[in-house]
């Protein structure tokens, strides 16, 4: 059983590198992998400056989600909860809301501190709350959270059609990697401590 696991780790981590490798010449402006000895100064920009911080960015926001989810495990003592299911998304979504109506005009850095601030409080409450209730049923935890974060969605989505502000929440929510270049993705290191843990 155990080489069973090793050996299937084993596999996704060749299938990680080989999709991360291909990742690199896909794109608007094709680059033939045949040429990665004979690439000119153009090629070496966008895959030095877009498509590697692109492929960090997406490693790094995949990596950071599962230690989310593991870390909400953990501290409910329930394999149904993640920050999906315990409103941790939505309050990020509140966040999001928040630094478009009060801090339009602040950078995409100060935006997803925000987001992520308001992030850490509703999974506090979401604690706070679990420690309130008596019946912790496996099934029960993940609904209370579903039920948490219908609420700050639904407020959020209500403030959101009100300000006209539905479509920039979108696309905050889509986690897009197509504007990732150099310079713009940095944030995403604060998660590398809980990687080495």
């Amino acid at each position: 059983m155990f080489f069973k696991h090793i050996l299937s780790l084993k596999v996704l981590i060749a299938l990680l590198l080989f999709f991360g490798m291909i990742s690199l010449f896909i794109g608007v402006i094709s680059i033939n992998v045949k040429d990665i000895l004979n690439l000119n100064s153009t090629q070496l920009e966008i895959i030095t400056l877009t498509r590697i911080p692109r492929l960090i960015a997406i490693l790094l926001t995949g990596m950071s989600l599962s230690i989310c989810g593991l870390i909400m495990q953990q501290l409910t003592q329930n394999k149904f909860v993640s920050p999906t299911t315990a409103g941790t998304m939505d309050c990020a979504k509140f966040g999001i809301l928040i630094s478009l109506i009060f801090f339009a005009g602040a950078s995409f850095f100060t935006q997803a501190i925000i987001a992520s601030i308001f992030a850490l409080l509703g999974s506090f409450i979401f604690i706070q709350i679990l420690r309130k209730i008596k019946l912790k049923d496996v099934i029960f935890v993940p609904l209370i959270g579903l039920m948490f974060g219908g609420i700050i969605s639904a407020i959020t989505t209500f403030f959101a059609y009100a300000l006209n502000y539905i479509q920039n929440i979108q696309g905050w929510l889509q986690g897009s990697m197509a504007n990732v270049m150099q310079g713009n993705y940095e944030l995403l290191y604060i998660s590398l401590p809980l990687f080495i843990l």
